[in-house]
């Protein structure tokens, strides 16, 4: 992924011309040119980094399932999804995106990211293009943008392998989730839009501008955000991290978003451990599936995986209208 060749490819991709491209298509609206905007401090975001070509927008039914869930176990927030290369609609909508669009607070948009980026601490760093050299282009544009997004916005950002199974008005304006190793993770992660949360925010972006490291998979993402959290709570150990540390972050336990350790992701896709899965992530906020471990693994419907029945209960639509999962 770290060859010119590769950079130039889908450097273009996401630059694409949404209207010399492909006519038929009524493309999505920018971000930040819609009358809908994000409430700050309260909505929640979704990143959509895959490639599309053909302009043609989708979503895989796992990652539909993910926003299904989100909206439907937070009605009262508005779900935001950003697709990096541009898509829109033509006369056939996929199932996903129509399961999807049934929610009412569920909102689709284009997100043009160096456009995203003006007059934020990364404008220079999206310029220079060095973000493209990564061995894990997708990831780590993820991770840019998640840090981005707080920085301008605040909430609630969301990785697009999980499955929301309660609401998070109890979880505080400005959290993340324990992990099973050495580092905080940020496939959940919210900031409140002023005073803590988006210094944190700030001081991610700063991080990234300086410390960037395509090389790695989680130096961009978990890395910079568990050496923020140490400056911001004046040590690294995170057993100390308490809200008074911390000046009111609150770092939640493994169980609220990772109750299945990243080594034992399998445990959601095989039968066998379909009751001790759920018993152990009954109390939890959401289930996070480990998609660069899982995703090549398909569900059985009617195996009765905790996956399948998780899905069934969170994201009813997708569940009911979809092929495979």
């Amino acid at each position: 992924m770290n060859s010119a060749l590769d950079q130039s490819g889908l450097k273009t991709c996401y630059r694409r011309r949404k209207n010399g491209d492909n006519h038929s298509i009524k493309y999505l609206v920018d971000i930040m040119d819609a009358d809908k905007m994000p409430v700050p401090g309260e909505s929640v975001f979704f990143y959509i980094t895959s490639c599309f070509e053909s302009g043609h927008i989708d979503l895989k039914p796992r990652e539909a399932c993910a926003i299904e869930s989100a909206a439907n176990r937070n009605p009262n927030r508005d779900i935001f999804v950003s697709f990096i290369s541009p898509v829109g609609y033509t006369s056939s909508i996929p199932k996903t995106i129509q399961a999807v669009l049934k929610y009412p607070n569920v909102h689709l948009r284009n997100n043009n990211m160096w456009k995203y980026a003006v007059g934020t601490p990364l404008e220079t760093f999206l310029n220079s293009d060095k973000m493209f050299y990564s061995n894990y282009l997708y990831e780590h544009i993820s991770d840019v943008l998640r840090f981005l997004t707080l920085f301008k916005f605040g909430g609630i950002y969301l990785d697009t392998d999980v499955v929301v199974m309660k609401n998070f008005d109890t979880l505080g304006k400005n959290f993340a989730g324990d992990d099973w190793g050495d580092v905080v993770g940020c496939s959940v992660l919210g900031l409140d839009a002023t005073g803590l949360g988006h210094k944190i925010a700030s001081h991610c972006l700063n991080e990234i501008v300086e410390n960037y490291n395509g090389k790695e998979f989680i130096n961009n993402g978990p890395r910079i955000l568990t050496r923020t959290l140490s400056h911001i709570c004046r040590t690294g150990d995170r057993i100390l991290w308490t809200l008074e540390q911390c000046h009111g972050f609150r770092l939640l336990p493994i169980n609220e978003f990772f109750p299945v350790p990243w080594n034992d992701w399998w445990w959601y896709f095989n039968n066998t451990f379909t009751l001790r899965t759920l018993r152990i992530s009954a109390n939890s906020t959401l289930i996070h599936v480990w998609n660069d471990r899982s995703k090549n693994t398909m569900v059985e419907f009617g195996s009765s995986t905790a996956y399948e029945l998780l899905a069934e209960k969170n994201c009813p639509i997708v569940y009911s209208t979809s092929d495979s999962m």
